[in-house]
């Protein structure tokens, strides 16, 4: 059995239970693969639920408010509290209203309409949290008072049943479905910081539950950590193993020794405990060109945010350039790995037909200009009908001839990591091209009408409050080439990755490391000699983001919804 846990984005699945499944199917196994996560968000989101947490809210707001004196936390609570009362009869009697307007194209297409639903879903979620106070829930995070990244705190809040939401709702909702089936082997997949906390206490109660069954937790993220995980047994009493870097042969070879009840010794790609020694097994890399097409059978794809299901295909993992100072994703692959043009097709083709989409997603790290020429003249020559979008550099080869074949394949919309409008910072990372490529493309693409989704770095090492200036001057002076239907940016502040460039060679890039302990830290802390200090990058991202949302008036809608009304 193979389970996603909250909290992710509800708009789309995500492609890594799928591609497992399919693997393991091919071996011969059986498998069930839920999405726990986007379970729990229509879950939630119901009159049913919402009456419950309003009843709980109620109450507790009484309280507080006869409670003479409150403390500070609890007068906090107490405002919350008095918020998501407020409107809670009319969220509750319309939710499914709200929820039905992210799956209607026509819906989409009203920013008032879309807004409210976004509106009113937040404060859904809200008012689910606030008996849990101070956990937040919302459409993308999940915070609570714990520290996902604190072996501790991770311990501490699987149990806390005063703020942990899913504690008691997998206890009545999944823990029942996986006793009754009884699986061998549980592989749980932590993608993203927000599940880590949900994903360990899934593995908490099955472990509580069903102590015979093998748990296997998964994702890129643990792959970073390898080296704190092989230092701390005691996430063992949670967990079984834990699988990094690529898990398709990994899960397999798993599966097959716990059946036989042989040892573990041979399987690649594992941490593991035994008779108090913790193992890591010799690394595998996948060849893609051997996988099967992922298989989404068992997925609610009805219930996902969106009009149709957007699938996921991979068309390579890792990224070509793999030369960026502040990115890590090169270290869960060994090795870029690309997949035939005529195996995507017949991706397409299979997941198309089955699932009746007509919408994609290519999601490895970067695609080449090479791999989107050639996959989108075999989505031509096989008179494809579909609308896809992909990640991209800005490379010189992405030229007025490529955008109109993509366009033509069925692209409406490119993402691309802008990181600064300043040249000598985007030489410090290492991006490898000059600004005027960059406005080349942007008009290439303006030229075509295929939408832009930008991503700007604000603080890397080294940069000067005016460089940082630099990016919001670069994107104004862009602003008739970037007016495009679906244009929007992301800014956001430089964090220091693990088992990056920068912080391999901190001195080189003026910095100072003063946070590194056993913790699963994916982040690390840091002085730097010069440039915009940590406090002034939040100060001007803000500012920046401010401006570009008054200068093109960006529309707050997602950039997974933006493929439908292009």
């Amino acid at each position: 059995m193979l389970l996603f846990p909250p909290v992710f984005q509800p708009f789309q699945p995500y492609l890594s239970l799928p591609s497992l499944t399919a693997f393991l199917e091919r071996k011969g196994y059986k498998v069930i693969q839920r999405d726990i996560n986007i379970e729990a968000y229509d879950r939630f989101l119901t009159e049913k639920m919402l009456k419950v947490s309003y009843k709980n809210a109620l109450k507790r707001f009484v309280y507080l408010k006869y409670k003479t004196p409150l403390s500070s936390e609890e007068e906090r609570e107490y405002l919350l509290l008095s918020e998501v009362i407020l409107n809670a009869s009319s969220l509750i009697k319309n939710i499914e209203k709200f929820k039905n307007t992210f799956k209607d194209k026509d819906s989409l297409c009203s920013i008032k309409r879309y807004k409210l639903a976004w509106q009113m879903l937040s404060e859904g979620l809200k008012l689910i949290s606030a008996e849990f106070y101070p956990t937040e829930f919302t459409l993308k995070k999940y915070i609570t008072p714990y520290n996902f990244y604190s072996i501790k705190d991770i311990f501490k809040a699987v149990s806390d049943k005063k703020t942990n939401i899913f504690l008691n709702y997998f206890k009545d909702y999944v823990i029942p479905d996986i006793t009754d089936y009884k699986p061998d082997l549980v592989g749980v997949s932590i993608v993203g910081d927000y599940q880590i906390i949900p994903g360990f206490t899934l593995a908490y109660l099955i472990k509580k539950t069903l102590p015979r069954t093998h748990i296997t937790v998964g994702g890129p993220i643990f792959t970073l950590v390898k080296d704190e995980i092989r230092k701390n047994k005691e996430l063992f009493s949670l967990v079984d193993s834990f699988i990094v870097h690529e898990g398709e042969t990994s899960l397999w070879r798993l599966a097959e020794n716990i059946g036989n009840g042989k040892d573990l010794s041979r399987v690649p790609n594992i941490i593991y405990y035994k008779k108090g020694r913790i193992y890591y097994n010799p690394i595998f890399s996948e060849d893609i060109n051997l996988l099967p097409s992922p298989s989404y059978d068992g997925f609610p794809l009805d219930l996902y945010l969106s009009p149709k299901p957007i699938l996921s295909i991979l068309p390579a993992r890792s990224c070509y350039w793999r030369r960026c100072a502040f990115c890590n994703s090169f270290k869960i692959f060994q090795k870029y790995n690309v997949r035939k043009p005529y195996l995507v097709i017949k991706d397409i083709k299979y997941l198309k037909e089955r699932y009746s989409t007509d919408y994609f997603a290519f999601v490895n790290e970067s695609m080449s200009p090479k791999q989107l020429r050639d996959i989108s003249e075999a989505i031509i020559q096989n008179n494809l009908k579909v609308i896809w979008y992909a990640g991209v550099r800005f490379d010189p080869a992405i030229d007025s001839q490529l955008c109109n074949l993509i366009k033509k394949a069925g692209c409406r919309l490119l993402m691309f990591g802008l990181e600064s409008g300043s040249q000598r910072v985007l030489d410090l990372m290492e991006k490898g091209y000059k600004k005027e490529t960059i406005k080349n493309i942007l008009r290439h693409c303006n030229n075509e009408k295929i939408a832009v989704h930008l991503y700007c770095l604000i603080g890397f090492p080294g940069e000067k409050k005016e460089e940082a200036y630099q990016t919001l001057d670069f994107i104004l002076e862009n602003k008739k080439i970037l007016e495009s239907k679906g244009f929007a940016t992301v800014v956001s502040a430089f964090q220091l990755k693990k088992d990056s460039k920068v912080a391999h060679f901190p001195s080189r890039y003026g910095i100072k490391i003063i946070d590194k302990n056993n913790n699963l830290n994916l982040m690390y802390q840091y002085r730097m000699k010069e440039g915009i200090s940590c406090r002034e990058v939040q100060k001007v991202s803000s500012y920046i983001n401010e401006e570009l949302t008054r200068n093109f008036n960006l529309e707050a809608i997602h950039v997974y919804h933006k493929i439908f009304l292009i």
